[in-house]
């Protein structure tokens, strides 16, 4: 991986390269953004750079010996940790099939890397042969580059076997640089938070999400401008927007039934019920949170605050629907309700029914609503 393969991140980007060039690379450092932000790919391009052996100004070489070794993460001295299924499975015995989906999606999610992994309903981690593994290893020698490169993609999945690494973190071995790749800081222990620099890396600007669809994907301005904005800053949520067809974009599913949600049209609420069930549960999920972030910019509007520039003329036509129909209370009503079907969908809840009971409450909520207002 190298950095100009990661869409933007410029000033990430630039930092990284600094501290490589000005020697003020710390020893244990935490990438640390949600989902889509592209964490992972920076920590490796990192790594990539840092061992290179004719580093130039704008990057690594990519010709040297130890980048065509890492252009396939085949170096001997790059090692990565990842969640597992299995008390006693180590990444080691499963690299091959990261290697693989990370180059298909050098965006993966947990959610995909579990699936490949065929987790079911399995709880993955990272577990004590891990970490033991890790240990033994960077006391040896290196094997080519006299440095030594670590890479722990899910942090916070070391739970409380993270504890077996603190001394290592704190006092590394020489020229040993431990890279920890996290979501959330809050999951990690704050014994290991405290024993590294932190990076944090923002969700991506919707401008940088519309270029690369733009320049990547040929899509027009509006619709690469639609999908960055559906995406809320996560780029793997935007590229799959951008390679599915149109029917198969779960936040434009949304829409349809919240406007047939508030028309009061049954038969066509549940025929829609059935094509976003059909997406699957992690669609659906994407259909909630894109459901949720409607809803808020309808309470915002409300509130005199407007953010709905970036949406179509429809859903623009919906939000003013929305505020006509829909008390402050509704809204509120319907977000926690929202909330409420993410968890069911997660526990394998039956996603028509579920969408069949938002439906009959909601309208049962609104019905009231105009009950006391003619009262």
């Amino acid at each position: 991986m190298f950095f100009d393969q990661i869409p933007g991140r410029s000033e990430v980007k630039e930092y990284l390269k600094q501290t490589i060039r000005q020697q003020r690379v710390p020893h244990a450092q935490l990438f640390c953004g949600p989902e889509g932000s592209g964490a992972l790919s920076l920590a490796l391009a990192f790594a990539t750079q840092l061992m290179c052996e004719k580093p130039t100004d704008s990057g690594a070489c990519g010709e040297c010996p130890s980048c065509r070794k890492n252009t396939h993460w085949a170096h001997p001295d790059v090692h990565v940790t990842f969640p597992t299924i299995g008390a006693q499975t180590k990444s080691a015995d499963v690299i091959q099939l990261w290697r693989e989906g990370f180059q298909k999606q050098p965006f993966m999610t947990m959610t995909e890397w579990f699936a490949l992994q065929e987790a079911d309903n399995k709880q993955g981690g990272i577990n004590k042969d891990e970490c033991l593994h890790m240990l033994k290893t960077l006391q040896m020698k290196s094997f080519e580059s006299g440095k030594k490169i670590w890479i722990i993609w899910g942090a916070e999945y070391l739970g409380k076997e993270g504890n077996r690494l603190l001394k290592l973190i704190e006092e590394p071995t020489p020229d040993t640089y431990i890279l920890l790749v996290a979501e959330e800081i809050q999951d990690l222990l704050p014994t290991i938070v405290s024993r590294c620099q932190v990076l944090k890396i923002k969700p991506y600007p919707e401008q940088e999400i519309s270029d690369y669809l733009v320049s990547t994907y040929h899509l027009e301005r509006h619709e690469a401008i639609q999908i960055a904005s559906y995406a809320e800053g996560d780029m793997h949520r935007a590229i799959q927007m951008a390679q599915e067809d149109e029917q198969q974009q779960a936040p434009l599913l949304w829409l349809p039934w919240f406007q047939y949600c508030l028309q009061a049209k049954t038969a066509q609420v549940l025929e829609l019920n059935g094509t976003i069930e059909q997406l699957g549960r992690e669609k659906v999920k994407q259909w909630v949170q894109f459901g949720l972030g409607f809803l808020r910019m309808i309470l915002l509007l409300r509130k005199g605050v407007d953010q709905t520039a970036t949406l179509s003329d429809a859903a623009k036509k919906l939000v003013q629907f929305g505020i006509q129909g829909l008390t402050e209370e509704n809204i509120i009503q319907m977000m926690d309700d929202l909330t409420e079907l993410e968890s069911q969908v997660e526990r394998n809840g039956q996603i028509r029914l579920l969408l069949l009971a938002r439906y009959v409450r909601w309208r049962q909520w609104i019905a009231e609503q105009r009950a006391t207002k003619a009262a």
